[in-house]
């Protein structure tokens, strides 16, 4: 999952929330176990490079754009992933406060 830092943090977690339940209605993937990992972006540019990138690579996912904010992109919520997925990430930072 990712989620822009420029937005107020409360935003960023109703937006994570966002992104992660739209894929959830979306996946047929319920196998066990499942992982969160949440990656921060600067802005929205950023956010839509990773969904690029994700694209190239093959990776489904579900790029959540807010109503009310116009409609910006704001998070985005990958489908489940092998382990071998691990390497596409580690361009990322992970999210912090």
């Amino acid at each position: 999952m990712f989620v822009r830092k420029d937005l107020p943090l409360p935003q960023q977690l109703v937006q994570a929330a966002h992104a992660a339940f739209e894929m959830g209605t979306q996946s047929d993937r319920h196998d066990n176990p499942n992982f969160l990992v949440v990656f921060q972006v600067s802005d929205e540019m950023s956010l839509m490079k990773a969904a690029w990138r994700l694209q190239q690579g093959g990776i489904s996912f579900t790029l959540f754009e807010e109503p009310d904010r116009d409609n910006e992109a704001t998070s985005l919520c990958t489908e489940k992933l092998p382990d071998e997925c691990k390497p596409f990430f580690k361009r990322y930072q992970l999210w912090r406060n």
